[in-house]
Order: structure tokens, then sequence, then C-alpha cells
């Protein structure tokens, strides 16, 4: 899991959607 990181991040510009993801699949609040 930890490879596909970075991968989402370099894919992504919408920080929203990342926030979401880690929430949902890391079952932790972002703040950053």
């Amino acid at each position: 899991m930890i490879k596909g990181l970075g991968g989402i991040f370099c894919r992504t510009k919408n920080l929203d959607a990342v926030k979401k993801w880690y929430s949902e699949v890391l079952k932790i609040e972002m703040e950053n």
C-alpha cells in the first residue's frame, strides 16, 4: 500500500480527494 501512495500524489492535483482517500482508507483525519 505504501508504494501506491506516492503515485496518488503524483497523479492528482485534487488534495481534497487525497485527504478523503486517506481518511477513509487509513481511518485518520488529515489536517495538513
